[in-house]
């Protein structure tokens, strides 16, 4: 994708996540036609370049905030766990998930809004915290590192959630071999 098309892409990524949170209607879940189905569509496209989704990995296990916030739309999470959700969506069918038990469940927690921030005086931290714990126990299922699933499971008690869940989501990404497989 080319930069003035990314740079066209963008706002109507953000629009669109701002409008529809994955609780209402209009994301539409698992249909072809919705806004979840637009949004995975535009994130599909901007992350179609492996150097491009080989920067990200580099920036969220790096925790490298200059580079993660020129690749991730206003450094959101928002993006980040939709490109982890298209992500395990594709782990189900190639089988890099970790199987049963694995991050097909996370998706589906995604699916039933257990990662959402619900109340304006919510900072969002607790639904942080439960995403960095589904992702870092199960870990273990897609790698056959000892020291890195130990290093994974470390970061849960990490006093800087944001960087935490950077961090596994990085890891998870590249084990389930997103820069050669995509979305």
């Amino acid at each position: 994708m080319s930069f003035v098309a990314l740079f066209t892409v963008l706002p109507i990524l953000r629009s669109l996540l701002d409008d529809a949170s994955r609780s209402s209607r209009e994301w539409n879940w698992g249909s072809a036609i919705g806004t979840g189905h637009d949004c995975a569509l535009i994130c599909r496209n901007k992350w179609s370049n492996q150097e491009t989704r080989q920067n990200l990995i580099d920036a969220l296990v790096a925790d490298n905030d200059d580079t993660f916030s020129a690749l991730l739309d206003d450094d959101s999470l928002d993006e980040l766990k939709l490109i982890l959700g298209l992500c395990w969506q594709r782990g189900r069918w190639d089988g890099t998930d970790g199987g049963r038990g694995g991050y097909g469940e996370v998706l589906n927690y995604m699916a039933e809004c257990k990662y959402e921030t619900w109340f304006d005086c919510d900072d969002g931290t607790a639904a942080k915290r439960e995403l960095l714990s589904d992702m870092s126990e199960r870990f273990h299922l897609i790698s056959k590192s000892e020291d890195e699933t130990a290093s994974i499971m470390e970061l849960k008690d990490d006093d800087d959630i944001d960087a935490s869940v950077r961090k596994c989501a990085g890891h998870v990404l590249n084990k389930m071999e997103f820069v050669v497989s995509g979305l």
